[in-house]
């Protein structure tokens, strides 16, 4: 039988066997560890800052035909910074990617003094905005393109993180350490055809390093403003047989009163364990394990409305609650056909507990988990020059149950099953298609779709993108069993939503525009009804806005990225606006680099427009603001880097919730000791 032939019957195999996922109970992972194209790194929106450009060519060479490289992707080799994991089922390379991506590296991280996810995501990711109920540690919300919090899914190496003890299963960013991480990668718009529930305003996966060389010991340690501290250690490497990346962090800061009334400080404590061991067992079997231990303190005030005054009062600022999170997933991945066949099978576990000794009204403790077994199959299908194709179907369980105090025991589970097409055409016009069924144990089924496509228009760098999709998040346990006002009979919330944009880019990528208009409308949402009591799916909402993002390389050394949203997030049940969403975001970032590379200098600007929340008198509208920061770091030997950041330079006062607290001016720094050869 021809390798052709057999690429074919391996393909139909793939395409049944998410077929019959749709009636079968099965497993996932996270991305297929594909061997991706590596061509020549270019300088994206995403490069790491200081890289500079290639050298060209002498003219007396003579130029070989281009050639496409292959390597096995992560985690068995190190990430370059021109594939992305998440926007499909499959490693793919960034510039043939037609969904809405922001790649956040380790490097950015370092360069913005980043500590938190919260505060890494707040500085670069443009159509996204973070609201806190106070300082460090204090309960956020992510609201991608618009949507509710719990429309966001956040990942880690695959696994997912959304609490299923939460009210509605939303992930608070303020409670991972960015410490021992690779990558953030935000995907927008709605991705459910590729990582099911919760995926409709977008998904934000985060990968974890992989070590690799020779062993390295890295230590870092720094403080500053509001009593705060912290340090971290991390040891990795790896070879052609093993790699391991493993380590810790303590952070600790006295940090400032969560109610803009109080005057006493609500501090934070977390610490977290973290790691990933990988074997190469042959050539053709990897065997991969992560896993992530997170435990936290962190005081808080409570609120209490007073229907005589039709106001807020500030009922018990003396609040604590205790957080732990355990995380991990063990994966293989085994290769046939050269590698044009390929098999994964993984298993996540995510266990929650959350304790809240002071509450009088409410549970004292929640206890919750998740976990997913999984299997996928890819194909190389066809492999032509003027014609590609790689196929993925796969099959998962998902299961998740709750336990709270008073109120008993929930559980749920879910089968799902998918395909997806990887389409090339004359290297020119790339689409990826997919199909995914998710049948919930108590919520009952839902169907979602994606297409996404960019098109090459020429050699000058000029590029179509888009993508249409649809999305769902299955009620939580809190609202179908446990919790206030739950309904065994609430749906699935649902939403469709599209995006359309062009990107061009000058003088061999050293100046990159993009423009992208979207739209998402949402049905069925779920909200608290006065007339029953209960919760309902009877709400609707749109959200519409434009995107502007640009890179530019003013000199060698010397980088401008910024990015402008407009956004109409409009509830249609109301015809008033969604709370908590500036109608207008700008972020702009200048980095420079001095001494031959040895010293960075970054300025950040971040304005957020108006928004509204629910205050004393109903609606209210939040001012805008406008924020300053600045950050650095100093290479003052080969394994001694300092660094040192400013927040909110000019002290501005402003409100991300309303009723809520937010740190004034204030000033961090520390050091970061290498033992080992650097680089790795």
């Amino acid at each position: 039988m021809s390798r052709a032939l057999i690429r074919r019957a391996a393909g139909i195999a793939a395409l049944g066997l998410g077929v019959s996922a749709l009636s079968t109970s099965g497993i996932w992972a996270q991305g297929p560890q594909e061997e991706s194209p590596v061509a020549q790194l270019f300088e994206a929106s995403q490069q790491t800052e200081g890289q500079t450009e290639s050298e060209s060519v002498p003219e007396d060479i003579p130029v070989l035909p281009q050639t496409t490289v292959t390597a096995p992707a992560f985690p068995r080799e190190p990430l370059t910074p021109d594939i992305v994991l998440s926007a499909g089922r499959t490693a793919n390379p960034l510039r043939n990617t037609g969904s809405a991506v922001t790649i956040i590296t380790e490097q950015q991280l370092n360069a913005t003094g980043a500590k938190t996810l919260d505060q890494a995501l707040r500085t670069t990711v443009p159509g996204l905005n973070i609201a806190s109920s106070g300082g460090p540690g204090q309960p956020a919300g992510i609201f991608t393109r618009g949507t509710n919090s719990p429309h966001t899914k956040v990942l880690i190496d695959g696994i997912q993180l959304n609490d299923p003890t939460s009210p509605n299963r939303a992930f608070d960013p303020s409670k991972l350490m960015v410490d021992n991480i690779e990558r953030i990668e935000i995907i927008r718009g709605p991705q459910s055809t590729v990582y099911g529930s919760d995926a409709i305003g977008g998904v934000i996966n985060i990968v974890t390093k992989r070590g690799n060389g020779p062993p390295k010991l890295t230590t870092s340690a720094y403080g500053g403003s509001f009593g705060t501290y912290s340090q971290s250690a991390s040891v990795s490497g790896g070879d052609d047989k093993f790699y391991y990346s493993v380590g810790g962090a303590w952070f600790k800061t006295d940090g400032i009163s969560a109610a803009a009334v109080g005057t006493e400080r609500d501090g934070f404590e977390n610490g977290n364990l973290d790691g990933r061991l990988g074997w190469l067992i042959t050539p053709d079997l990897d065997l991969d394990f992560v896993w992530r231990y997170t435990e936290s303190d962190v005081d808080f005030d409570d609120f209490v409305f007073n229907p005589g005054t039709g106001n807020f009062a500030l009922a018990d600022a003396a609040r604590n609650l205790d957080n732990q999170n355990f995380a991990m997933r063990v994966q293989t991945l085994y290769r046939q056909l050269d590698g044009d066949l390929e098999h994964r099978v993984g298993f996540n576990f995510n266990k929650v507990k959350r304790d809240d000794p002071a509450a009088a009204f409410s549970p004292t403790f929640f206890d919750g988990e998740s976990r997913k077994f999984d299997y996928q199959a890819t194909v190389r299908l066809l492999d032509e020059d003027w014609l590609t194709s790689r196929i993925t179907g796969g099959v998962e369980y998902y299961a998740e149950e709750t336990a709270q105090q008073g109120l008993g025991f929930a559980s749920q589970f879910a089968r799902s099953g998918f395909v997806e097409d990887h389409i090339g055409v004359m290297e020119s016009l790339f689409v990826t298609a997919g199909y995914r069924h998710d049948d919930y144990s108590r919520s009952g089924a839902a169907d979602t779709y994606k297409v996404s496509s960019r098109y090459l228009l020429n050699d000058q760098g000029t590029s179509l993108h888009g993508s249409i999709g649809t999305g769902f998040r299955a009620p939580a346990l809190a609202e179908l069993a446990l919790g206030f006002g739950v309904n065994p009979n609430l749906r699935p919330e649902r939403s469709t939503g599209f995006d359309v944009g062009a990107e061009q880019r000058f003088a061999d990528d050293r100046l990159i525009l993009d423009a992208t208009y979207f739209q998402n409308d949402l049905t069925d949402l779920i909200v608290f009804d006065n007339a029953t009591f209960t919760l309902q799916n009877v709400s609707q909402a749109r959200i519409q806005g434009v995107e502007l993002t640009s890179t530019m390389l003013l000199t060698e050394k010397l980088t401008l990225t910024s990015s402008y949203t407009h956004q109409q997030p409009e509830d249609l049940s109301t015809g008033g606006p969604l709370l908590r969403r500036p109608r207008d975001m700008v972020q702009v970032r200048l980095s420079q680099m001095l001494m031959e590379d040895r010293v960075n200098v970054g300025l950040g600007m971040r304005y957020m427009g108006t928004a509204f929340d629910f205050g004393d008198t109903g609606i209210v509208p939040l001012d805008d603001y406008f924020l300053l920061d600045a950050s650095g770091w100093y290479q003052i030997q080969d394994n001694i880097r300092l660094f040192a950041r400013l927040d909110n330079i000019t002290d501005e006062d402003y409100r991300e919730v309303f009723g809520y607290g937010v740190p004034g001016i204030a000033a961090y720094a520390g050091a970061t000791i290498e033992f080992g050869p650097r680089g790795n």
